[in-house]
């Protein structure tokens, strides 16, 4: 977390940057009613699935409600910050690898997306570094949610890429959570 909120300082140097590929912002995935469509036309074949989507995405549009995301400001973000994207050398960072799912977001996409539901000392080591803002903090969850909901929407009209990694992390709860680290019922 302490290294991403140095390389994040880093990265505010970078702008002018657009959108990249299918990327979208938490709020453009929570807010698009194409997902209610989707999850509705998957209904009757994959009806535990889509229940486990809905009850997730209800809950994420809940928690950004009144938060206006969209007037927040965005970044480059990594997208993998992970230990197996990151090499050290003597135990200083020496590269960071793997910048396929680089794009404009908010900055707590990317602690989002290391923290992964779990590694909760993520987000403490990074709000060492660089203090989160209240907005940032309630963020965390919905934002998420939302990438998880994002992947299983394309795996929807696509067909499914992976092994239930999507729901498993949909369902995993930190106390970091909050009100949200109630289990799915």
């Amino acid at each position: 977390g302490r290294l991403l909120a140095t390389f994040h300082a880093d990265l505010t140097q970078l702008g002018g940057f657009g959108q990249r590929g299918r990327w979208r912002r938490c709020e453009e995935t929570l807010g698009d009613p194409t997902v209610d469509r989707l999850l509705s036309d998957h209904e009757k074949e994959r009806s535990e699935e889509v229940q486990i989507l809905r009850w997730h995405l209800d809950r994420a549009r809940e928690r950004i409600a009144g938060l206006s995301p969209q007037n927040r400001p965005g970044m480059v973000i990594h997208g993998d910050f992970a230990p197996w994207n990151l090499l050290f050398v003597d135990g200083r960072l020496s590269g960071i690898l793997d910048f396929e799912l680089a794009h404009w977001d908010h900055r707590v996409g990317d602690f989002a997306l290391s923290w992964r539901g779990k590694y909760d000392e993520v987000i403490h080591g990074y709000a060492e570094v660089s203090p989160l803002e209240p907005e940032e903090w309630a963020l965390l969850t919905p934002m998420w949610w939302a990438f998880l909901i994002d992947c299983a929407c394309q795996d929807l009209r696509n067909g499914p890429r992976d092994d239930g990694w999507t729901i498993n992390k949909l369902l995993l709860r930190s106390p970091l959570m909050g009100a949200d680290a109630v289990a799915f019922q």
